[in-house]
């Protein structure tokens, strides 16, 4: 392991942490578990989403483009919490 970050360029070296430090903080998202002040929420993503109501991935988009269900973005990616879910099933065939 040490011949190989020895013969690794300052370049090299550095691309290797940030795509580490990416893939953890990928992980840290994927696990859905987000702590916010002391509390525990969990958030789930746009796929979580389209498989729990059966919809597909875009009439998710629709429903975001229309207001129809509420998202948060957390860098490029989109989470819903519980309660947006189930403000969207309480609604039912009216969405």
């Amino acid at each position: 392991m040490n011949s190989f970050i020895t013969s690794l360029t300052q370049q090299e070296l550095k691309d290797l942490i940030c795509s580490a430090l990416v893939e953890h903080e990928l992980n840290k998202l994927n696990q859905k578990e987000v702590s916010f002040q002391g509390e525990s929420n969990s958030y789930f993503t746009i796929e979580d989403v389209s498989n729990r109501l059966h919809i597909s991935k875009g009439t998710i988009h629709n429903l975001m483009n229309k207001g129809l269900i509420h998202s948060t973005k957390v860098g490029r990616r989109r989470l819903f919490t519980e309660s947006d879910i189930q403000d969207v099933i309480s609604r039912g065939s009216n969405v």
